[in-house]
């Protein structure tokens, strides 16, 4: 049977600002964690099976917590880009990305994908810490004006494929993005009420 949508989930990073706590698991109530909102989120986009890329020191504790989801080692080291690509090695028609240590409303995957790469977008007055849309490209953590930052992302087979037959070729996520977006039709979206739990201020101004 077909796969028709998949999420994935990179989570193999060392979480070196946060003393090696696992701030995707940071409790946000009595029952929900930071990726939660990632988990639920790709669920009720319609995501089965939901992959999550990890390395072998963090895999059993993110198993504990989320059961339910594929694991698998991201063996590559070229940052979110080897999650990516751990995560193509699952054939499906459409694919959705969410950041683990971020909080998304749950609806930012229930919708049709009329493009082959779209871009889930909010407001920032932080350049500095994420993807910004500049000039219909992606620009990757650079001081300037307030704008628009990528938080999510979904994409298609196509696209997919045109990433496995170019990876000789990529250097970053940034850099597979911006080829994305210039060979294929792609379009952005509105994301309300994105939070990027980047630091234990950040949490603690977030569950405050």
């Amino acid at each position: 049977m077909a796969i028709r949508r998949v999420g994935i989930i990179p989570a193999a990073g060392h979480a070196d600002r946060f003393n090696g706590t696992l701030k995707e698991l940071l409790p946000i109530s009595k029952d929900k964690v930071i990726m939660d909102y990632a988990i639920e989120a790709m669920e009720i986009g319609g995501c089965n099976p939901i992959v999550c890329v990890t390395s072998i020191r963090k895999v059993a504790a993110l198993a504990e917590k989320s059961p339910d989801l594929l694991y698998t080692i991201q063996t590559q080291t070229r940052d979110i880009w080897g999650a990516i690509l751990a995560g193509l090695a699952v054939e499906a028609d459409e694919y959705c990305f969410a950041m683990p240590d971020t909080i998304i409303p749950e609806f930012a995957f229930k919708r049709k994908m009329d493009f082959d790469f779209m871009l889930g977008t909010f407001e920032t007055n932080m350049p500095e810490r994420f993807g910004m849309i500049r000039d219909y490209a992606i620009v990757n953590k650079m001081k300037g004006d307030p704008g628009k930052a990528w938080g999510v992302l979904m994409w298609t087979r196509k696209v997919r494929d045109y990433w496995l037959n170019y990876d000789y070729d990529i250097n970053n996520y940034t850099h597979a993005f911006n080829m994305a977006r210039t060979w294929a039709k792609w379009e952005t979206f509105d994301i309300e009420g994105y939070t990027d739990i980047s630091s234990f201020e950040d949490y603690r101004s977030f569950i405050s």
